[in-house]
């Protein structure tokens, strides 16, 4: 769990285009500015289930996806665990997070230590979901025991097309 003395320190790292680790029992995030371009995210397995945003508001929503689906909204704002949702139209975010066809996974954080990470930066934060045993290299390390990184995944299309990714 971030401590509130540790929330400034995470955030001023952020702030420096630095690198977090988040570890937890079954696995780590790895986490910095979402505009930023890591040499590293090359080498890293970019499928949906592996990366994203993370976003606390509709302001930093919009600000990542240029059209949101009405069904997308609902879908942030009715969910019950963890979900990250695969969205048309990824922008103002780095190259390596939006997908070939041009979508980004986001995820909208509702409560919890990494909703006021995000909040507290004011600006969506990049996320990879990495296992024990992938090599990181971060500039802070932080043991978490709160959050579990198992999240359901859909892919919401313009057109209306939905497609469960992971459940």
């Amino acid at each position: 769990m971030i401590k509130s003395e540790q929330l400034q320190e995470v955030v001023n790292f952020l702030k420096e285009n630095k690198s977090i680790s988040l570890i937890y029992k079954d696995g780590i995030k790895l986490i910095f500015d979402a505009k930023n371009d890591i040499e590293a995210l090359r080498l890293l397995d970019n499928s949906p289930q592996n990366f994203g945003v993370l976003i606390s508001s509709d302001r930093m929503a919009n600000q990542c996806i240029k059209d949101i689906p009405e069904i997308a909204w609902d879908m942030m704002d009715y969910a019950t665990t963890p979900l990250t949702l695969v969205l048309d139209g990824g922008q103002f975010v780095s190259k390596h997070l939006i997908n070939e066809d041009g979508s980004l996974a986001v995820q909208k954080l509702e409560k919890g230590p990494l909703f006021e990470l995000v909040s507290k930066y004011s600006k969506p934060i990049a996320f990879f979901n990495l296992s024990k045993t992938q090599p990181v290299q971060s500039d802070l390390n932080l043991v978490m025991d709160e959050i579990k990184l198992k999240e359901k995944i859909v892919r919401i299309r313009l057109n209306g097309e939905v497609e469960i990714i992971a459940n």
